[in-house]
């Protein structure tokens, strides 16, 4: 866990002496809230740096996207996809790849289908951390010829394939 509570203290010393944090400052706090689930504290910080005229970015919202799809709220991380392309910011490959595995893990695999469509309509392409999610979706439900069609896509795609791929798919056929 990060000492959040010296950023935060250092953050007010910043100001103090006349050094005006940036989108890097707040990205910095807002992300090590996230990683140790203190989401109130993050989204309240994310609120502080608009309030300051500080506009997001699309690592503020992966940070804060990615933090209550660690506490399987996938709604709210819909919510913040849609925040976050209403205000014109373009979500990234790591964007992506934290919905699709989020609704994987939730079994919601059509839904991580949909954002991948999506990826790929934004000229985003999917990666093997992108399909190793999606492969384990499917092993999740049972759905081992599903599981293998992506393993297969993978393949023909070159390089894609990597040890977790394989241990991904053989996990699911000794579950199976």
């Amino acid at each position: 866990m990060g000492n959040n509570t010296a950023a935060i203290h250092l953050l007010g010393k910043m100001e103090e002496r006349g050094c005006k944090p940036d989108i890097f400052t707040f990205n910095t706090i807002i992300d090590s809230h996230c990683k140790d689930t203190l989401v109130d504290q993050a989204l309240n910080l994310f609120t502080e740096m608009i309030t300051r005229g500080i506009a997001p970015d699309v690592v503020t919202y992966t940070s804060l996207i990615q933090a209550v799809c660690k506490l399987g709220e996938w709604k709210e991380a819909t919510r913040l996809l849609d925040e976050m392309l209403s205000k014109g910011i373009s979500p990234d490959l790591p964007t992506f790849n934290v919905l699709v595995d989020t609704f994987c893990k939730e079994g919601m695999v059509v839904e991580a289908k949909s954002v991948i469509q999506m990826m790929i309509q934004r000229d985003i392409q999917p990666n093997s951390v992108t399909y190793n999610s999606l492969m384990d979706g499917h092993c999740l439900l049972g759905e081992m010829d599903e599981a293998k069609k992506v393993f297969d896509l993978m393949v023909s795609k070159g390089s894609m394939v990597n040890v977790q791929s394989c241990t991904i798919l053989i996990n699911g056929y000794c579950k199976g």
